[in-house]
């Protein structure tokens, strides 16, 4: 479960570099 916390935590950020 805390890997796939990580993981949706990981993809938040790079959406926002994305949206930068």
């Amino acid at each position: 479960a805390q890997e796939l916390q990580t993981a949706n935590e990981f993809t938040v950020h790079t959406d926002l570099k994305s949206i930068v």
